[in-house]
């Protein structure tokens, strides 16, 4: 899968990358996602005015898919089940798929 990472605290810090297709671990669901936004949290962790833990990471807060896959103990989520992911950085790890917890 492809993947937009942001290597520091800067616009001019952004870089595709190319990552292995991720698995989903117990409780999580893999999405492949449809869609995804840079919001005000991205531009703020970008810029410095939003504190992480760790870079690089992938930005992106929000976004809306399907459920590829389930990991072990899913039991509220199917796959082709449409959702929508929010979750703030260092988490967001949206690109083509993703594994939410």
């Amino acid at each position: 899968m492809y993947a937009i990472e942001l290597t520091g605290p800067s616009l001019n810090s952004f870089r595709r990358i190319s990552r292995p297709d991720p698995l989903p671990g117990v409780g999580q669901v893999l999405v492949k996602m449809r869609a995804a936004s840079l919001n005000f949290i991205d531009v703020a962790v970008a810029t410095g005015k939003y504190p992480v833990d760790r870079f690089p990471l992938v930005p992106v807060c929000d976004g809306a898919g399907e459920v590829a896959a389930v990991g072990p103990e899913v039991e509220e989520y199917a796959i082709g089940q449409r959702v929508i992911a929010h979750s703030k950085p260092p988490m967001g790890s949206v690109a083509a798929s993703t594994s939410l917890r």
